[in-house]
């Protein structure tokens, strides 16, 4: 397979760079950084569905923006018990 045949600059590029054995030219390596990241915050797999995790984490951060009091509290106490079964 020649070089000319990567396409370079997409995360199908990084990837067949990789397969070769070779470093993966800039190009390839923001494309596939891009693909990686949009992969992570967005979809799971092909089905295009926002992952748990991400719309968890929001209404997590949207908790804390509602009730900081509360939620260092909280913080405060699971600390505290990790700590204590860590040594105790």
């Amino acid at each position: 397979m020649s070089a000319d045949l990567i396409p370079h600059g997409s995360h199908a590029g990084y990837q067949r760079h990789k397969r070769r054995g070779e470093p993966a030219c800039d190009e390839c390596l923001k494309a596939n950084a891009t693909w990686a990241r949009q992969y992570r915050t967005t979809t799971w797999g092909k089905r295009g569905v926002l992952r748990d995790s991400e719309v968890r984490n929001t209404a997590i951060r949207r908790l804390i923006l509602a009730n900081p009091a509360t939620f260092d509290a909280l913080l405060r106490e699971e600390r505290d018990a990790y700590y204590a079964r860590r040594i105790g």
